[in-house]
């Protein structure tokens, strides 16, 4: 957000295409989009698909950014995801620019996990790198178990904004609701664990004869799986399944929900939460 420095600061954005007005959604006068070079960009293709099948490419991709010429000098090349800053560091050594990186969870978990080369690439980003970014002290921990010098890891929690209005009363008495409704809310993937979270559902209303609804909002690859649970368990009359919703469908949504409902694990491919999704913060910034 502006502050003080923002006359003193410029942001240019390295993008694989050109994001339409982001300047005026980032409300920053000195931020700029910069498109990446056509080579570039075809070598971006299913990147998260080649992290592994491919190493030739990754490199070749590396090779093809340290060619891109910067037309005006920098102070700093900062890259999101892990592997984003091991295919940055040609271009920040060519340019000598100190190189941060932030972390986000699968970067630092599934991705090292699933293809080892990642290990050893990113053990010279670690060497090379001035600073690597991390939410909260679990990703510190998992970061320096990779081998990260810890003065060169900084946390960075997440913060949300306190000003948008919190409808949701912390002053209601549970037991005198006649319905109780539980919100599970993010994508339907492993690592969140809904599986569980449904799971747990059915075993709540079996102890109570209070009538309580699931609502569920999202979506992704796991979704057939928990549609077919819900059929299992005959929980039709009780779980509602949303779909994606905008902010202020969910904030409608919100105002009757009386638990929010936050489940997580460790994937099998080693993906797991990077720390407090942000519903949780949502939900205790009220």
């Amino acid at each position: 957000k502006q502050s003080k420095f923002d006359s003193q600061l410029t942001i240019d954005f390295l993008c694989h295409n050109r994001i339409e007005g982001i300047e005026s959604i980032l409300n920053i006068g000195h931020a700029h989009v910069i498109k990446a070079s056509t080579k570039y960009n075809i070598l971006q293709n299913k990147i998260y698909s080649l992290l592994g099948s491919d190493s030739y490419r990754i490199s070749q991709r590396r090779k093809a950014l340290s060619k891109l010429s910067l037309d005006k000098r920098y102070d700093l090349f900062h890259a999101h995801f892990g592997y984003e800053g091991w295919i940055s560091l040609d271009l920040a050594t060519k340019h000598q620019l100190p190189l941060v990186a932030t972390f986000y969870g699968h970067d630092l978990s599934s991705i090292p996990q699933q293809f080892p080369v990642w290990g050893k690439r990113y053990l010279e980003l670690f060497e090379k790198g001035m600073l690597f970014i991390v939410e909260g002290a679990f990703m510190k921990e998992t970061l320096i178990a990779l081998g990260c010098p810890s003065e060169k890891v900084f946390i960075l929690p997440i913060a949300i904004d306190l000003t948008i209005n919190r409808f949701i009363n912390s002053n209601i008495n549970y037991t005198s609701l006649n319905e109780i409704n539980i919100l599970l809310v993010g994508r339907f993937v492993e690592k969140k664990g809904f599986k569980y979270g449904i799971e747990s559902f059915y075993e709540l209303i079996k102890a109570t004869n209070k009538r309580i609804v699931l609502h569920i909002v999202g979506g992704g690859p796991d979704e057939q799986e928990l549609r077919e649970l819900v059929i299992k368990y005959k929980l039709g009359d009780r779980v509602e399944f949303h779909g994606f919703l905008n902010y202020d469908q969910y904030q409608l949504l919100l105002v009757k929900v009386s638990v929010c409902l936050v489940p997580s694990i460790t994937a099998s491919n080693g993906e797991k939460e990077g720390g407090a999704p942000n519903v949780i913060l949502e939900m205790l910034g009220k």
